[in-house]
């Protein structure tokens, strides 16, 4: 027998009478080093487990900025739904003046007014809100960058960073 393996059983054979049994990476067999979500993992394997969940949360936010970038398209399209309904009322409304009454005329401006007041605060409700969003997703990219890892997608909305 060799000095090196005589040494190792040595070394074994003490282990084992202290109680100190090293723990292997259950992916390598390595020692491991870690400790996670119930495996022993080496360095690597741990890093590397690391690595996969920022990909996912990367992809959670990337998902949750699609679905707030569709709000604002959407809620841009509603305020200028509701100004080209301002143009066709306009159109019509200075369309009727030739049976000129003077209440109708106030009628007329005050329907107008209401309509492009509609259509301004739409837009800006959709666009404060899209502002919010866009703060909260990049809190969520500096928490995915300190190891924080992010909720569920249905969740996202509620979660504080």
């Amino acid at each position: 027998m060799s000095e090196d393996s005589k040494r190792q059983e040595d070394r074994e054979e003490e282990r084992n009478r202290t109680g100190d049994k090293r723990i292997k990476c259950v992916l390598c067999g390595a020692e491991a080093e870690y400790v996670k979500d119930g495996m022993s993992l080496c360095e690597k394997h741990l890093r590397a487990q690391e690595v996969e969940n920022k990909e996912i949360d990367l992809v959670k936010i990337q998902i949750y900025a699609d679905r707030c970038h569709t709000f604002l398209t959407l809620g841009c399209s509603l305020g200028f739904v509701v100004l080209g309904l301002w143009g066709v009322y306009a159109a019509v409304y200075y369309q009727g003046w030739s049976n000129f009454k003077i209440s109708d005329v106030y009628v007329g401006w005050i329907g107008m007014m209401a309509m492009l007041m509609l259509a301004v605060i739409t837009l800006g409700v959709f666009r404060i809100r899209y502002d919010r969003w866009q703060s909260k997703i990049s809190k969520m990219i500096d928490a995915v960058q300190k190891g924080r890892h992010l909720p569920d997608l249905d969740k996202l909305d509620k979660w504080d960073c």
